[in-house]
């Protein structure tokens, strides 16, 4: 079975490429519909469930939220993904944080 950085590299790099996709001019709605309802929201839940498991602790990585926020601005992937990564980070403490 994949270690949980297996996943993690794997999953991290399917998500840049979707975001590298998603940066391209002229992509018709149904291709970004796609990208978006199917294969970022299981790449970012793939990324969120190895992050979990390699750094333990009880917060959460994943929110629904995130699809959407990749999808708004792919251009800031990387970053996201930086932030995802640190121990600290929480999606529900992040996006009530990000509410206010």
């Amino acid at each position: 079975m994949p270690t949980p950085d297996w996943r993690e590299e794997k999953a991290k790099l399917v998500i840049q490429s979707i975001c590298r996709i998603l940066t391209l001019p002229n992509i018709p709605q149904p291709v970004r519909e796609e990208l978006g309802g199917q294969a970022l929201w299981n790449a970012l839940k793939l990324f969120s469930n190895a992050l979990e498991e390699r750094l333990g602790g009880n917060e959460t990585k994943w929110s629904p939220a995130l699809v959407q926020l990749f999808m708004n601005k792919p251009g800031q992937c990387d970053q996201w993904l930086e932030l995802m990564v640190e121990p600290e980070f929480s999606a529900g403490d992040y996006w009530k944080r990000d509410g206010e």
